[in-house]
């Protein structure tokens, strides 16, 4: 039983991916398309544009009878009018096939118009464009400023991602078991955040943060509290941010900085480490998401280094809030 269903799901998912709908489009001119509001309105035969709307051009679009295609040449016919920067698809022809012939066709054709408000058009079927290139062009250089506190930084954190490590080493000796008995907490790396988009794909990244580490001595033998060590850390990081997915509203990224690790530190803890109190230090943003226009939230979920070491999501990454310009 098993075996068939799997067998119908393969098929299935071929028939959908193997209709792929000819689309010929005739453009007088082309607008800009618009990331705001991806809606693509359709006409039907008979029914009449506004007066005010622009011809952009026409399209027609042909695909073999099948159950999916009808539906395919819709979609397609949606994007199409939608990269040539109109709104509405008035149509000209309409000719929906038997869905089992060997031998019909599917085929629309149609005017491609701009209207200046979609919503004025009371009569009215909607469709959706999906843009194949899911990066939205990048009209002129961008700016941000964002404040953000993350999670367990890696110092931190040399082993668990969720924020807490116990240091339990098999040492050589009874002081060496006292030395190495302690756990670390810190308030979260608190950090100012910049960001110049100079590419579609690309954007130069600088940060200055701040954080307070908390290192706690235990006792080997009866596990209570010896003493309290306190550090303040800064990093100063530049890098560059990577996007996958950039539209208007959501943009997904992944990013990688570089640059100093600083910390006041005579501690035991930092011996302990053998960190000195400068060094090169780091952080990787494997995804991190951003939602909003001018004002917008951002959210890092996978990553490593010293603002944040998520290894399971979504336990320890950096939430921000910031603005573009």
């Amino acid at each position: 039983m098993m075996v068939r269903f799997a067998s119908f799901c393969l098929l299935l998912t071929v028939l959908v991916v193997a209709c792929s709908p000819r689309v010929t489009v005739h453009l007088d001119r082309s607008m800009p398309q618009n990331w705001e509001d991806k809606r693509v309105g359709l006409l039907d035969l008979g029914q009449e544009p506004p007066p005010s709307a622009e011809k952009l051009g026409w399209l027609a679009v042909d695909e073999k009878a099948s159950v999916f295609a009808y539906w395919e040449i819709l979609n397609a016919s949606a994007f199409e009018v939608w990269e040539s920067g109109g709104n509405v698809l008035s149509l000209t022809k309409n000719h929906k096939a038997n869905e089992f012939s060997l031998r019909d066709h599917h085929r629309i054709e149609g005017d491609i118009l701009f209207v200046s408000n979609l919503d004025s058009i009371g009569v009215l079927r909607r469709l959706y464009a999906q843009p194949r290139k899911r990066i939205m062009p990048l009209e002129k250089k961008e700016w941000e400023l964002s404040m953000g506190i993350s999670g367990m930084p890696l110092y931190a954190a040399e082993i668990s991602p969720f924020g807490v490590e116990s240091f339990r080493r098999n040492p050589e000796s009874a002081t060496g078991m006292y030395e190495n008995s302690f756990e670390a907490r810190t308030s979260g790396v608190i950090a100012l955040q910049g960001m110049y988009r100079f590419h579609e794909r690309f954007a130069a990244i600088a940060s200055l943060g701040y954080s307070h580490l908390k290192a706690r001595n235990i006792s080997p033998s009866t596990k209570t509290t010896e003493a309290w060590e306190h550090s303040t850390i800064v990093t100063a990081f530049a890098g560059l941010r990577y996007y996958y997915l950039s539209e208007s509203f959501w943009r997904l990224y992944g990013a990688v900085q570089c640059g100093l690790f600083l910390h006041d530190g005579n501690s035991g803890y930092w011996k302990r480490l053998e960190a000195p109190n400068r060094s090169l230090g780091g952080q990787i943003t494997f995804l991190g998401v951003q939602f909003g226009r001018k004002w917008f939230g951002e959210v890092e979920v996978f990553g490593l280094g010293d603002n944040y070491s998520v290894i399971l999501p979504p336990f320890g990454g950096r939430l921000a809030v910031g603005y573009r310009f």
